[in-house]
């Protein structure tokens, strides 16, 4: 992929050089489980000096996740980071079920102890793992980041996987309460809830990505993350930091 610099005269453009190579796209799927292929696109700096710093970015649900969320991945690029872009299941190419309870009715998944939170944080983890096999990254230096259902998956991954160094989360962040009590539950994703045998939160799984960096953000009239709920789990959160020096 190219990028053209010019100036704008009768309508067209005229190249102030030629075409700058800044980064290149593969396209690729790897297998987080048996016959579970997962596809992505992996965003390479051009003319890299060393192995560099990557970026694992979760989709939120649109139907078109890689092309939706392009922008992202070449702004990473960009900067100097690869980039590893992954979709969710049932959006894009990943075909099976993401949304079991929520479109489906299927409630017999929390029974038998089966969550898209729990798969979708496997996906990432498996991303990290063909992440720091390739050559051009430096596998100390990775971290996660995603909107939406990536926003929320930007948690869980951390929480799992100490390897990432980093992470932000936009617009996942929220209380199981508000979750109930505002009725955003009947606006929301099966991938923000994990089978709660002890009665967890969500500032409990950032007491398992805590000391590591982590940025929450958040909208102020976001209709699924309550911005108030989302001011509760920082405070909560940063008490934990705080503790931990």
């Amino acid at each position: 992929f190219h990028i053209q610099r010019g100036t704008l005269r009768g309508g067209g453009v005229v190249p102030e050089s030629h075409h700058l190579p800044i980064y290149r796209i593969e396209k690729l799927y790897y297998e987080s489980l048996p016959k579970l292929y997962v596809d992505a696109n992996l965003y390479v700096p051009k003319d890299l000096k060393g192995k560099a710093p990557a970026i694992l970015y979760t989709c939120g649900h649109n139907q078109n996740q890689k092309g939706d969320y392009q922008a992202h991945g070449r702004c990473f690029a960009e900067l100097g980071f690869v980039c590893l872009l992954i979709e969710t299941i049932q959006r894009g190419e990943v075909k099976g079920y993401h949304h079991g309870p929520y479109e489906e009715g299927w409630f017999q998944w929390y029974s038998r102890g089966y969550t898209a939170a729990g798969i979708e944080m496997l996906n990432g983890i498996r991303g990290i793992d063909l992440l720091v096999e390739r050559p051009e990254v430096d596998p100390g230096n990775i971290g996660t980041t995603g909107l939406s259902g990536g926003g929320s998956y930007s948690w869980w991954i951390p929480a799992g996987d100490e390897r990432v160094k980093a992470s932000a989360s936009l617009c996942g962040t929220s209380t199981l309460a508000s979750y109930i009590y505002d009725r955003t539950v009947d606006r929301d994703c099966d991938c923000q809830y994990w089978i709660n045998t002890y009665l967890w939160d969500q500032a409990d799984v950032g007491a398992l990505i805590a000391p590591r960096p982590f940025i929450i953000a958040s909208t102020m009239l976001d209709e699924v993350f309550s911005v108030n709920a989302a001011r509760e789990v920082y405070n909560q959160v940063a008490r934990i930091y705080k503790m931990l020096g």
